[in-house]
């Protein structure tokens, strides 16, 4: 004779069940096997593998299909990959550690000779400059100690200027504008890894093996670095567009040659101006 299954009630949900598992949000049930120690140390370990794996083969996608991955997550295939939100989180904190490159940390000189509001910047560092009391070089020591913090954190803006350039671009393709802040979180992943983690590794390398077979220090200044950069976010953007919106290749052509037109405008005007308002207002 069969004994009936107790009824539990679930400590997350409230709902009663039988079994194991709660039918209703999946909350398991702890027994006596799981307070030991060894099944911590095997989850904690089942944890890192699936973490280390679903890290490696989101990143892989990221580079090699440029757009797979944000049409996977718009489908809804997405257990296998991680998350992409947590994934730029992840890169953004490693990327804090390391200095910007100067396309994201321009030069004082640049807001005030070669900007829209270079006026205004001239004016604004003689005001405060005249209010603090304090020379025009102090101003710039200042500036220069401020404003690489500030670059890092305004990197955010990226993601939604990227996904209002593309609602724009491709609205009739994707209707959904999370879809398009999505695409901005993968290629903002992308400009993360490979230009501001991978890339630096590379020429640190390059650097290395220069001074071991030549005794020079090999020199890779922003005349290489730039078509570097270039190149391979066209590459990205190209395939990327391709994949995810599904339109002809001429059409993707155009639309990516006026998204890099947006992409430099917000990017040399609009993030250059934010940099350097909130800069001064701590100087």
């Amino acid at each position: 004779m069969e004994h009936p299954k107790s009824i539990k009630t679930c400590l997350s949900c409230q709902k009663e069940f039988t079994g194991n598992y709660c039918n209703y949000c999946g909350e398991k049930v702890i027994g006596p096997e799981d307070r030991k120690l060894k099944t911590l140390l095997g989850e904690f370990i089942n944890t890192l593998f699936n973490l280390d794996n679903k890290l490696f083969k989101t990143l892989w996608l990221n580079v090699s299909r440029p757009g797979q991955l944000s049409e996977n997550y718009a489908k809804g295939n997405r257990r296998p990959f991680f998350r992409p939100s947590s994934l730029y989180v992840l890169l953004t904190v490693i990327y804090f550690i390391f200095t910007p490159f100067e396309v994201f940390l321009p030069a004082l000189k640049i807001h005030t000779g070669q900007t829209y509001y270079a006026e205004y910047a001239k004016r604004k560092i003689e005001d405060i400059s005249n209010q603090k009391e304090i020379t025009p070089e102090v101003f710039e020591q200042r500036y220069n100690k401020i404003a690489p913090g500030v670059a890092k954190w305004l990197i955010l803006l990226y993601i939604p200027a990227l996904g209002i350039i593309l609602s724009f671009l491709f609205l009739k393709s994707r209707p959904y504008i999370i879809d398009h802040f999505l695409l901005s979180i993968e290629i903002n992943i992308y400009n993360l890894f490979a230009h501001f983690l991978v890339l630096p590794l590379l020429i640190i390398i390059a650097h290395t093996f220069s001074n071991l077979i030549t005794g020079k220090n090999l020199v890779i200044n922003d005349s290489i670095i730039m078509p570097v950069l270039g190149l391979s976010l066209l590459r990205f953007f190209l395939l990327s567009f391709r994949r995810f919106y599904h339109q002809k290749w001429w059409l993707i052509g155009l639309k990516s040659i006026v998204f890099i037109f947006a992409l430099g405008s917000f990017a040399f005007s609009v993030y250059r101006f934010i940099l350097f308002w909130i800069t001064i207002q701590f100087v």
